[in-house]
């Protein structure tokens, strides 16, 4: 039943209530479930019986996708505002009563309702949830509101298909990262709000399209918490699954033949109100200071089993790579015997997989093990640059991957998260040598992400140790999918690049960290190693540096979460009991210090993190020097013995 309150009414009540001015003219039409408030001079009254009959419409439409457990049990306020003001907050949104905020959002008078559905859902969920997760939030919101009104008349998409208004973003300075969106919402969603909205109901359609109605609604209603687990529900974790929906999106937009026409309407037209952002420009850098802002976390290294070493029951050469499939068996990468060897997980040696040549699962120049799809291990080779597939029991393969000569002329590391590669290597040209970073999926040519640019010649180069060490071996990629590199020998400087967009989303930066000086004993041995690897370049000399390299290594963690090896950590003897390594989170903030408690020795080791298990290469700088035709001038390296891969189980440390 309505009731009609008939009197204009300027009282400060009012002005509480619709969160306007002082002394605007208001008046408040009532149904059972809804209160419907609007300004009389900014809102046309033949609006108001519009709205109020949408309203009813709307929530019976919304209850049925999100289901009725979030029937109201009081009258949803919904408040009709004047035109949209962005600069000073006047957005469609649900206040922290509630209520319903519409303004004018367009150039019609009835984009007031375009945002109705939108709206409607998260008021009716805010008093359901706790520690919301805002990316699903709004995600679901727009999922409902597409379904409700189809249509789509107002922002984001002002009557454009979806595909097309979103699609028109990717592959330039537009596109906003999804991944970056979903962890870092607050900053992103606002600024970049055509985007970010379009994008992100584009996502929650494509879930929709493959997953089915009921399923998304599920999600919704079961993913109260601040992590939601996407895997559960369909399958793939949410960096995965904004794969498959950016290639999915990509290639809806380009097959579309009126898809750029209408996207140059869409800009021309009413999307004038919100024009897009510049989403190159939201690079976000973090100064963090010396002091963690967590206290220190300290774990132990319970050894479980070791293989090599002076027993010799197994010969290591130069181990560049562990990696865990998921079978569980351990793949270790040799350089020096180019080879592979398969152990089970309880260190048991199983088989060997390729070996020296030149023919098919054969190596020359090993320098990196990836574990790709079906099982398969790819082998990645420096010269030529290639990557020699095998399957699990060593029989060669096609690879999925192609390398054109002309991308790569050297080859280094490899990563893979899901079906995307992810390559470093160099290209040597006239006069210069060009470093990159690039990604590919099967069958698809290789994007670059990063490169960077250096001077080369043949004969008489003066090579120097800060330039010649390249980002193309610090990087690593984390559980997110974003691409992590340290672009400076000489600074604590990390770089976080979005796989989907391949654009640079935040710098971490240790402003005050100190430089760790190298002995001298240290320098000749790295003398050693680096005059071997120019040994090809006649004339040449080399400059080693005075200290060590700032960071030396990233190890990705389960929760998105890095643990970075430093110089400190490993020379500067502040923690003479194992290893020290600072945590740095998915935002480039440095939390705290970790400290692994164990038996290794963190200036000579080399270190491999699967999970909770630590798998060390003991002595394996003494096999590098050792490799280049030298000897390690390092104390340790007096007290004998060989190679040997030890795997330890990380566990919480208590303190005797």
């Amino acid at each position: 039943m309505r009731a009609r309150s008939g009197v204009l009414k300027c009282l400060c009540v009012l002005m509480v209530l619709m969160s306007v001015a002082p002394c605007v003219r208001a008046e408040v039409e009532s149904t059972e479930r809804f209160r419907l408030h609007w300004e009389v001079d900014a809102v046309p009254a033949d609006l108001v019986p519009v709205a109020m009959a949408r309203c009813e419409e709307v929530l019976s439409l919304v209850l049925d996708l999100i289901g009725e457990d979030f029937t109201p049990k009081e009258p949803v306020h919904v408040l009709l505002h004047g035109e949209a003001r962005p600069e000073r907050g006047e957005i469609p949104h649900v206040d922290s009563f509630g209520r319903v905020h519409l303004y004018q959002f367009g150039p019609d008078a009835i984009s007031h309702l375009s945002p109705l559905a939108h709206e409607l859902v998260h008021s009716l969920r805010n008093p359901h949830l706790n520690g919301r997760n805002n990316f699903l939030e709004e995600g679901f919101a727009s999922f409902v509101a597409l379904t409700v009104d189809p249509t789509l008349p107002g922002f984001p998409f002002y009557n454009t298909p979806v595909h097309v208004v979103a699609g028109q973003w990717l592959g330039g300075d537009e596109e906003v990262s999804l991944v970056e969106l979903a962890h870092d919402h607050k900053r992103l969603n606002l600024p970049c709000k055509t985007q970010s909205y379009s994008m992100r109901a584009s996502f929650f359609e494509y879930l929709s399209r493959i997953h089915g109605q009921a399923q998304v609604a599920n999600f919704a209603s079961a993913s109260r918490s601040a992590d939601p687990d996407y895997a559960h529900w369909f399958g793939l974790d949410l960096p995965g699954l904004a794969t498959m929906w950016r290639e999915d999106l990509w290639n809806r937009y380009t097959s579309d033949s009126q898809a750029a026409e209408l996207s140059r309407q869409y800009r021309a037209g009413p999307a004038k109100w919100t024009p897009p952002c510049d989403a190159s420009a939201q690079t976000v850098t973090v100064e963090n200071p010396e002091d963690p802002s967590s206290v220190d976390l300290e774990l132990e290294l319970v050894e479980q089993w070791r293989v090599g070493g002076k027993e010799q029951d197994h010969l290591f050469g130069v181990v560049s790579r562990v990696r865990v499939a998921l079978s569980g068996e351990i793949y270790v990468l040799d350089d020096q015997l180019a080879h592979v060897c398969v152990f089970s997980a309880d260190g048991e040696y199983l088989r060997e997989l390729g070996r020296a040549g030149e023919g098919p699962g054969e190596f020359q120049h090993p320098t990196d093990l990836v574990l790709l799809a079906d099982d398969a291990v790819g082998v990645v080779e420096v010269i030529p640059a290639n990557l020699e597939v095998l399957d699990s029991q060593g029989t060669p393969t096609d690879s999925p991957y192609v390398f054109d000569s002309g991308a790569y002329g050297e080859l280094y590391r490899a990563e893979r998260f899901h079906d995307v590669l992810v390559t470093a290597g160099s290209l040597r040209g006239q006069g210069s040598s060009r470093r990159q970073l690039s990604m590919q999926r099967p069958a698809h040519e290789a994007r670059e992400i990063h490169s960077q640019e250096s001077s080369s010649r043949y004969g008489g180069m003066e090579y120097d140790e800060q330039s010649y060490v390249g980002f193309q071996r610090r990087w690593t990629l984390t559980t997110d999918g974003v691409v992590v590199l340290a672009p400076k020998f000489d600074a604590y400087e990390l770089e976080f690049w979005s796989l989907d967009t391949g654009r640079r989303s935040r710098v971490s930066k240790r402003p005050a960290f100190a430089p760790v000086a190298r002995s001298r004993d240290w320098q000749r041995s790295m003398q050693r190693v680096y005059e071997e690897q120019i040994s090809w370049n006649p004339d040449s000399s080399f400059q080693v540096s005075k200290h060590h390299e700032t960071i030396s290594e990233m190890y990705p963690r389960p929760d998105g979460a890095l643990w970075v090896l430093t110089a400190e950590g490993r020379f500067s003897g502040r923690f003479d009991g194992g290893l020290m390594l600072d945590e740095v989170n998915r935002k480039g903030e440095f939390t705290r210090r970790v400290f692994l408690r164990g038996d290794v020795d963190p200036q000579i080791d080399g270190f491999h993190f699967h999970d909770d298990y630590l798998y060390v290469v003991r002595r394996q700088h003494d096999a590098v020097v050792a490799a280049s035709g030298g000897r390690s001038d390092d104390s340790s390296a007096d007290e004998g013995g060989e190679v040997e891969l030890v795997c330890f189980r990380i566990e919480p440390w208590v303190s005797p």
